[in-house]
């Protein structure tokens, strides 16, 4: 019998090395791993997960370093491990089957498939040991090996359902903004009753609708839950930038991971909301998210990807404070002032310490004292062990932090954010993109070799809000960039990969949590095609679920007329126009609005 071995100590992936140890033979996903179940007809067992998962931690520590479920696994299956980071085809295949099999999702994400890529089983967390009414994982293990060996004829492939971006929902703006609104958490902010995460696209699309500036309820809306993330257990009050989640209602107590991708979004989210609502605590927000980029994302111009919850298998350890760690970090004025704006309980909030929450915003006499007070606590807290950085540079996460540098550099949050985002830019094009091909991920310098529409998207869109204020720098790449985005057009609507040792993925359009690939895509060509002045083979974007596809929602207001066109001799000044405005250099001024156009002076 032909052995294999654990090869993960190779992998480009960050989460993959985490498995270097592990006794199970992992391999990972390719075509020649693929020809090798076939060869000796092994199904399968997929384990999908990222860097900064606790529950992944745990069962590689648990499960996956023992013997016995390694031993059973290496004999009697192709053991396979996948970062959903690099791989969302992968990824998504698996959770949608997952979630048609047990109606939830999450991670780990286990799948057996049989040789020929079809589904046999799937499941999330499994102990060694029987828990949570569970069996342990060496008896799954068994009765799935039994049950594709009995019914291995019957099996049958799985289809990925995508969405028809010709298709649209009878509601428009008004309805859409009508169901967020009724949707809203009036007592917490943001939105659902359990778990709440940023919600970044329902609040970029509140933020570009029409009627913003005079929608007292959208205003609310927006207020509500920017407060309610800045105030609260998913902001880092010492760091700047947030967590990816918080696990009450009330934004209490966060997991504690940080992810890219979240800060790109909330950076573009709160440098839009100083501008539309006034707020000077959402510039101080934004700024603070461009100072962690720089302090804990930034190598070498370019983003890295997340930093872990964990510190030394401990999750949050490294963000939390005891009575007497405030004391020793802090002046007896320092000390009190903490007493009075954050939430300092007698017990804690979070396993007997302080995870800092703002009860109150300072007030404008207090805000130098309260960057000293909240200084000496990082200068303290970096003093710590710290989390595990996942030093992946991922394509589109980098493009949409650009985005955000751009809006923070628009709305004068930061003077210096468009050269950060230049640099990036560069630093971005010349890492991942060669001979009009942009690859999605790489580390150390090392590229793997994977496209994806999210990727080609997301840079275009970065492309093009650069061009607004280097006219004519960009055009070239924009017209390349166009031909990239094509190449994943279906009859019906957007494949997500190109990727060959995998099947096509529909794209669908929800956001979750970055904007749907299609609708980036659709911005973009919409974006591109205006400024460069050729022609739109788009056939226009129609609403869809308010909610979920609040990306898509902003695409398609601009293919209703409601964007705000300008043709200008001159660079615009952004902070003198409406959020969902356009430019492109012209030899005239001329501003267009829902398709009724007129000169400017």
């Amino acid at each position: 019998m032909t052995t294999l071995h654990n090869n993960m100590g190779s992998a480009l992936s960050p989460y993959l090395q985490q498995h270097a140890d592990n006794p199970v033979a992992w391999q990972e996903w390719n075509a020649g791993t693929l020809a090798f179940a076939r060869e000796h007809d092994r199904p399968l067992f997929v384990s999908v997960g990222y860097s900064t998962c606790h529950w992944c931690h745990v069962m590689a520590a648990d499960t996956f370093s023992s013997t016995a479920v390694a031993d059973y696994l290496n004999e009697h299956f192709v053991p396979v491990k996948v970062d959903r980071e690099e791989r969302p085809d992968i990824d998504r295949y698996m959770m949608e089957f997952l979630v048609a099999l047990s109606g939830q999702g999450g991670w780990p994400l286990n799948v057996f498939l049989s040789p020929d890529i079809k589904p046999i089983f799937a499941l999330t967390y499994a102990s060694v040991e029987p828990r949570y009414g569970m069996p342990g994982f060496v008896d799954i293990l068994k009765k799935v090996h039994v049950h594709y060996e009995e019914n291995r004829a019957t099996l049958q492939e799985f289809p990925v359902q995508g969405a028809d971006f010709r298709t649209q929902t009878q509601a428009e703006v008004p309805q859409l903004v009508e169901r967020i609104h009724h949707a809203y958490d009036t007592e917490y902010g943001g939105f659902g009753s359990g778990q709440k995460f940023p919600p970044h696209t329902t609040l970029l699309f509140l933020l570009h609708t029409p009627e913003i500036d005079t929608d007292t309820q959208s205003q609310q809306v927006l207020r509500g839950t920017l407060d309610a993330m800045a105030r609260g257990g998913l902001h880092d009050h010492l760091g700047g930038g947030f967590f990816r989640y918080c696990t009450d209602t009330q934004w209490t107590i966060p997991h504690f991971e940080k992810m890219l991708y979240d800060q790109a979004l909330l950076l573009w989210n709160y440098s839009a909301a100083f501008q539309v609502l006034k707020e000077e605590r959402y510039r101080r927000v934004a700024r603070g998210i461009v100072a962690c980029l720089e302090r804990s994302f930034s190598v070498d111009s370019l983003l890295i990807s997340a930093h872990d919850a964990d510190t030394n298998h401990e999750e949050g350890v490294t963000y939390i404070w005891s009575d007497e760690e405030l004391k020793a970090a802090l002046s007896a004025p320092q000390l009190e002032l903490a007493h009075s704006l954050f939430q300092l309980k007698p017990g804690g909030n979070f396993e007997g310490k302080h995870h800092l929450i703002l009860q109150r915003f300072p007030e404008p006499g207090e805000e130098q004292q309260y960057a000293e007070l909240t200084q000496a606590l990082l200068e303290q807290r970096q003093r710590r062990p710290q989390p595990f950085a996942d030093k992946k540079i991922v394509t589109s996460w980098n493009a949409l932090a650009g985005c955000g540098l751009i809006a923070a550099y628009r709305y004068g949050v930061d003077d210096t954010a468009l050269e950060r985002a230049d640099r990036l830019h560069a630093a971005l094009k010349a890492a991942h993109y060669d001979q009009g091909r942009l690859l999605h991920s790489s580390l150390n310098g090392e590229s793997t070799d994977f496209e994806f529409l999210d990727d080609y998207a997301a840079f275009a869109v970065f492309t093009s809000m650069l061009e607004e204020h280097h006219p004519g720098q960009h055009a070239e790449l924009l017209g390349e960039l166009v031909a990239g985005i094509e190449r994943f057009r279906s009859e019906r609507g957007w494949i997500g990969a190109n990727n060959k040792d995998f099947i096509p993925i529909p794209e669908n359009d929800y956001d979750s949590p970055v904007p749907s690939p299609g609708a980036l895509a659709e911005l973009a060509l919409s974006r591109i095609h205006f400024q460069l002045g050729t022609q739109n083979q788009r056939r226009g974007t129609g609403y869809s679920r308010a909610l979920i596809a609040d990306f898509r929602n902003i695409v398609a207001m601009g293919d209703a007329g409601l964007r705000h066109e300008y043709k200008l001799t001159d660079n615009a000044d952004f902070s003198q126009l409406p959020i969902y405005s356009i430019c492109k250099h012209a030899e005239h001024n001329e501003y267009c609005f829902q398709g009724a156009c007129r000169k400017l002076p």
